[in-house]
């Protein structure tokens, strides 16, 4: 791993970390089997269990098509915003992951049921089967952390995106500007010559008793004027 392919393996982990994420949100996390109904168990989804969960993997996705275009300061505001989502997700998984799968069986049960309330809802249920998603989901959750954490720590040496095509277009602009220039001193000139009779090159005939130079008869005999006259 190499500091100077930092930006591409932080893009890399992110949509690693959130397709993973994606993908455990429509998994079964909860078998749970009911009091009155043993032999017809509710599966209960990812989503079910946490309907944030694909919402917040699209945003881990969208922050690593916005890290692969961002500039300095947008590198460190995704890299944040990477370890916030993370520290969400691990606050948000942590309950269901370690047993507590009250409120993460709830809205499936009621659906089922008919019957709500915390109370109600564990009275009628006989047990809880755990899948390993929601510790899936978890590690994944604190990846996202630890990937936040790698951008904050690398970005300052991530090249910038677009410099190339800045500086072709200021240099176009410059030239652009040079040329421009330069035709406004030509006409300025042009000007000048056509108001300056004795100015070269506009044809007039050299003054008499005027000694002659080379440029004068040149000039002379272009317009098919003698000089020597």
């Amino acid at each position: 791993m190499t500091v100077r392919r930092a930006r591409f393996i932080t893009v890399l982990l992110l949509l690693a970390a959130g397709s993973l994420l994606l993908i455990a949100s429509t998994q079964t996390w909860f078998v749970v089997v009911l009091r009155e109904s043993p032999d017809t168990p509710l599966e209960v989804s990812g989503s079910a269990a946490m309907p944030v969960l694909a919402p917040l993997a699209l945003a881990a996705l969208a922050l690593a098509a916005a890290t692969s275009i961002a500039g300095r300061f947008m590198s460190y505001v995704s890299a944040i915003l990477a370890i916030l989502l993370g520290v969400a997700l691990v606050v948000l998984l942590w309950s269901p992951s370690t047993g507590d799968t009250a409120s993460a069986i709830a809205p499936t049960v009621t659906e089922a049921t008919g019957i709500a309330g915390t109370d109600a809802v564990a009275a009628l249920v006989r047990r809880v089967e755990t899948t390993p998603w929601p510790v899936i989901a978890l590690v994944l959750s604190a990846a996202l952390l630890l990937i936040g954490l790698f951008a904050v720590a690398t970005a300052h040496t991530w090249r910038r995106t677009g410099r190339r095509y800045r500086t072709d277009s200021t240099a176009r602009s410059a030239g652009a500007a040079t040329r421009s220039a330069g035709g406004a001193t030509r006409s300025a000139g042009a000007t000048t010559q056509a108001g300056d009779p004795t100015a070269p090159g506009t044809g007039a005939p050299s003054t008499p008793g005027e000694p002659l130079d080379a440029i004068d008869s040149w000039d002379d005999l272009s317009h098919g004027s003698d000089p020597t006259r």
